[in-house]
């Protein structure tokens, strides 16, 4: 009769301590506030921006350093090399030095990307792009300071 006591009591004891230790461990799910996910969700945007404005300002500069390296090339109708640039033709050469594939023609630039029509919403290494009346389009390069670099006035 003692031994079969003890054994009840050694089978509870041994369920409680299985109880408190499945409940207290357990891993309790922790309730973020909405405020508190919109700040890490804020944070991460800032971070990811920052990151990518950094990202892009270095490959712009990129852009304009070799497009100012191409200074004084002689401007050939249908060249795309730095032996001699129509507009199109530098603006693509430029811009396959920091890994962007461009249309070859100036009217499809002209297309490419999101139009911007305030100056002061340009940013270095925009294309530039207008229609003459008489003489088609042309592209360029944004190069800041409301400047830009072509091939048509020498790149």
């Amino acid at each position: 009769m003692y031994g079969a006591r003890m054994g009840k009591c050694l089978k509870l004891g041994v369920l409680l301590t299985a109880c408190v230790l499945a409940f207290g461990c357990a891993a309790r799910q922790q309730q973020n506030s909405p405020q508190d996910e919109t700040l890490r969700v804020e944070r991460f945007r800032r971070s990811y921006e920052a990151a990518f404005d950094n990202k892009q300002q270095e490959a712009s500069q990129q852009l304009i350093s070799k497009a100012r390296s191409a200074l004084g090339t002689p401007y050939v109708s249908g060249g795309s090399s730095p032996g001699g640039f129509d507009c199109s033709g530098f603006v693509c050469w430029a811009y396959k030095s920091v890994g962007v594939s461009l249309p070859r023609t100036a009217r499809e630039q002209s297309v490419v990307g999101k139009r911007i029509t305030r100056v002061e919403d340009m940013r270095a290494g925009d294309i530039v792009a207008f229609r003459h009346p008489r003489r088609g389009y042309h592209t360029g390069i944004y190069v800041g300071d409301g400047n830009s670099s072509t091939a048509r006035g020498g790149a």
